[in-house]
């Protein structure tokens, strides 16, 4: 648990679907949203208007985290971001709970 009693989520991926869940999740007081600053990202000032942090690199992102949801394309871009070079898979604590919302096939998810 973080030093506050909000839980961190570490979201990579806040395009058209990602935007929805990021808002969402800032409505809830039991959680603080991190979340990856990228090109593909939707305008995220109302997500910072409601208290999210902005992260510059995912191994910033990564440290932090409780729990990490990704919404990004697919299995290709899940695996770059947790086992390509720079992944977060060797930053995260033991417990960290990863949240796959890709388009990716269940078979490589696995």
């Amino acid at each position: 648990m973080t030093t506050s009693s909000k839980k961190i989520i570490s979201m990579i991926g806040v395009g058209l679907m990602g935007h929805g869940i990021a808002k969402h999740i800032c409505s809830h007081a039991d959680y603080q949203l991190h979340f990856l600053a990228h090109s593909g990202n939707q305008p995220v000032d109302d997500l910072i208007g409601l208290g999210a942090i902005s992260h510059d690199n995912l191994a910033s992102l990564a440290t932090r985290a409780e729990i990490v949801l990704l919404c990004v394309t697919g299995a290709n871009e899940v695996n770059a971001i947790l086992f390509g070079k720079n992944g977060i898979a060797d930053s995260l604590a033991d417990g960290t709970i990863v949240i796959d919302c890709s388009t990716g096939l269940p078979e490589r998810t696995k």
